[in-house]
């Protein structure tokens, strides 16, 4: 994991606590079918590329508040 190898990565940030059953996701949830996925230690763009990586046949669309996505 990138803290392994830089203790300090994004030290002092907010930490974000998701809920999906609040706000947009749970208006979205009755129009559309999504997965949350979440691995301990790996940063969202590290678990979307995996994922997108080993299904090249589906077509996929990534939501996220993240701004380096």
């Amino acid at each position: 994991a990138k803290k392994d190898i830089y203790p300090g990565y994004k030290e002092g940030r907010k930490k974000f606590d998701f809920d999906p059953k609040k706000g947009l996701l749970a208006a979205l949830s009755n129009v559309i079918e999504f997965k949350i996925a979440k691995v301990k230690g790996y940063e969202a763009v590290d678990v979307i590329g995996s994922i997108v990586a080993q299904n090249p046949d589906k077509q996929c669309v990534v939501i996220s508040s993240d701004k380096d996505l």
